[in-house]
């Protein structure tokens, strides 16, 4: 008996070392899948966008507590399992979603810095708040003004971080935006020297945070545009017209 175990030990250490195709020890399966093989990386990272991305959604229109793990997954396409795959946790999701957002955004804002359309029509841009540029700010905003209402204090605290840096993000571009769209519309030097164009995107900056607020009280109402809503979208517009179609008087430095 004793040499017929060491016998069977071999056997079993040598199937393990070199499998055949009907093996246990293989790891193809009968359909051809290999067992082992490591996730395509790529297609892994589009996954982990896509539940990032659905995320997002989901925290910005319902708020974080109030969305599931098992809801992210499904927007996703995805399983539960997958979701823990990609996240230690619920929160984990959120730093990750709250950082790439900010990436993301970040990354056009500098596109839109770069590029050579007219800058009087990407300021227009934001406004639609639909599509391109305007959507993305609509659901960062979304996203920030609910997270500051989480009874979680470090979620609170890392919002408010966030919240920070992508508002000093975007009225920095704003005012490069403005400076730009000034020089299209043919100021003089004197003339621009004498404005303030981080003023001037703090307050453009405070006009969309008012029509923000009035698209996301009646999409969570279920309700079609309001004219409140129609008022913000014009009284944006008419304040991106105003400030190019009345550049200052004085040249800077009268009294």
């Amino acid at each position: 008996m004793f040499w017929r175990a060491l016998e069977m030990e071999s056997l079993t250490r040598t199937r393990m070392e070199h499998p055949t195709p009907s093996s246990p020890f293989n790891a193809v399966d009968h359909k051809g899948k290999n067992r082992g093989r490591p996730p395509d990386p790529a297609r892994r990272a589009a996954k982990h966008q896509r539940m990032l991305h659905a995320a997002v959604k989901l925290f910005a229109k319902h708020g974080y507590e109030a969305v599931s793990v098992e809801e992210v997954s499904r927007a996703a396409g995805q399983s539960k399992g997958a979701f823990y795959w990609y996240f230690h946790e619920k929160e984990d999701c959120l730093q990750q979603a709250l950082q790439s957002m900010l990436s993301e955004f970040e990354e056009t804002m500098e596109r839109l810095a770069m590029s050579s359309g007219s800058a009087r029509r990407l300021l227009a841009e934001f406004v639609r708040l639909e599509g391109g540029p305007g959507a993305e700010l609509f659901t960062l905003c979304g996203l920030v003004a609910h997270l500051r209402q989480s009874p979680s204090q470090s979620i609170r605290e890392r919002v408010e971080e966030v919240g920070r840096q992508w508002s000093a993000t975007f009225r920095k571009r704003i005012a490069e935006l403005y400076l730009r769209a000034a020089r299209e519309a043919g100021w003089s030097p004197e003339q621009i020297a004498a404005s303030d164009f981080e003023e001037i995107a703090l307050c453009y900056f405070a006009g969309l945070e008012g029509l923000v607020w009035h698209v996301q009280r009646e999409e969570e109402a279920g309700r079609a545009p309001s004219e409140n809503e129609r008022a913000a979208r014009t009284r944006q517009q008419l304040f991106i017209d105003a400030v190019l179609e009345h550049p200052p008087v004085r040249a800077a430095g009268e009294p």
